[in-house]
């Protein structure tokens, strides 16, 4: 005996066509947004695992970009310094070349336009802000490039308006960098020497003109040395921002692998494989569509079918 019983049949198909038109839709989603789910709640043995890692990604993310603002720093200061370190080789060379000629004819003229060189180089800007001046950004480290200034003040040092708080950066979780530097601690060596200089043409055995007095050139000749260990002192520097550069460049490639990993880790947890939710939609599409004919047969059966 054959027992009809279309109801139930019904009703499952029917819950049947609700889940597939469901999974069908999420499918859809997963392509469109690329993602599994748009819920935590639908991942949430997953969620703490791929919270961590978003909040190391962010971390990670703010440290590469306060590495990458630190070189932008690092690679003017070490043209600065380099072009310091330049102008008191120029100084040193001028000097020895008068002490040489035993003349002083363009001693003055090197030296003032060395001297508003090295002011233009200590009052470099970066973003608006002053890079020598400490944590007064606001104001130029050196006051004057005006080598009458640099005579009329009472000390070199007069003419810093630089602070001596220095610029300091975390670059990871463990490491902060001073990578600040301030304009006396470049230049005073140097603006000392380029003031005696002035001061001694301005004073009583100056000026300096075509043929040096012996007292003159005695001076000179002591300045000769002191120019060279200035010189020598500012190529140490120059070598220290270097050993800075390497250091951020070591340690951004370090977050840079970081950050590769955890895109990684993440997508694994979150981004959906686009091409296996295509298939899986098309196998959706094909089952949705053989649940619709079934029921759309079963609609059509009749009693009648089975009495005649």
């Amino acid at each position: 005996m054959t027992r009809v019983a279309t109801a139930s049949q019904n009703e499952f198909l029917l819950l049947e066509l609700q889940r597939l038109q469901r999974q069908q839709f999420e499918t859809q989603q997963q392509i469109s947004s690329g993602k599994k789910t748009q819920y935590y709640k639908d991942i949430a043995n997953d969620t703490s695992a791929l919270l961590s890692a978003k909040a190391v990604e962010s971390q990670t993310a703010q440290f590469q970009d306060a590495i990458l603002h630190t070189q932008a720093r690092l690679d003017q200061q070490n043209i600065h310094l380099s072009e310091i370190e330049k102008a008191a080789n120029r100084l040193h060379e001028s000097v020895l070349e008068s002490v040489s000629l035993e003349s002083g004819i363009t001693l003055m003229a090197d030296l003032e336009n060395i001297f508003g060189s090295v002011v233009g180089m200590l009052n470099a800007r970066l973003d608006g802000e002053y890079l020598y001046s400490g944590t007064r950004s606001d104001i130029p480290a050196v006051s004057s490039s005006n080598l009458n200034d640099l005579v009329a003040a009472a000390a070199a040092s007069d003419l810093f308006q630089n602070n001596n708080l220095k610029h300091s950066v975390r670059i990871d979780t463990s490491t902060t960098i001073e990578v600040g530097l301030l304009a006396d601690d470049i230049a005073q060596p140097l603006f000392d020497a380029m003031k005696r200089i002035a001061d001694y043409n301005a004073g009583v055995n100056g000026p300096f003109t075509d043929q040096l007095t012996i007292q003159q050139r005695d001076f000179l000749a002591g300045e000769v040395s002191n120019l060279k260990q200035v010189a020598q002192d500012l190529v140490t520097q120059v070598g220290l921002n270097g050993v800075k550069i390497a250091e951020t460049e070591d340690v951004y490639l370090r977050h840079e692998a970081t950050d590769i990993y955890i895109k990684g880790f993440i997508s694994d947890l979150e981004d959906v494989d686009v091409a296996e939710a295509v298939i899986r939609l098309n196998q959706d599409e094909v089952a949705l569509e053989a649940t619709m004919n079934l029921i759309g047969q079963l609609s059509r059966l009749s009693l009648i079918d089975f009495i005649r």
